[in-house]
């Protein structure tokens, strides 16, 4: 799945024996030198140190090629001072209100009106004029 010619993958190596370590990571470091680009893994499609083939182009390489060397680990992290204590919120006033009534209105109809008002004016329909 890894074999393509450099019209259609290209492996671009800043470092020496920089490569694809994706499907091949056991074979590094690669036969391969900063300042070149290479295709995938040639066919017959296996992988290894020196599957690259060779390069197909260049580009300006660093002034001096780096070389692969591990990181130094880093350092601890410096303690830092205790932390200011958090001020305590301060209570908002607590707001005044009216007080509830605590009587009912008594002055409401103890009954319904049991006749309709016959004063009321009818309307009788006319003929509507046609569309």
């Amino acid at each position: 799945s890894n074999c393509n010619s450099c019209d259609t993958y290209r492996i671009v190596v800043w470092l020496d024996g920089g490569g694809e370590t994706l499907y091949d990571s056991s074979s590094y470091p690669f036969a391969t030198l900063a300042g070149n680009v290479y295709s995938s893994h040639t066919s017959p499609c296996e992988t290894g140190p020196t599957t690259l083939g060779s390069p197909c182009d260049t580009f300006p390489a660093p002034t001096a090629a780096p070389t692969a060397v591990p990181l130094p680990a880093p350092s601890p992290v410096p303690s830092s001072p205790a932390p200011s204590p958090v001020p305590s919120p301060v209570p908002s006033p607590v707001p005044s209100y009216s007080p509830v009534p605590t009587s009912v209105p008594t002055n409401f109809p103890t009954s319904l009106p049991t006749s309709v008002p016959t004063d009321v004016p009818t309307f009788t329909p006319t003929s509507l004029p046609t569309p």
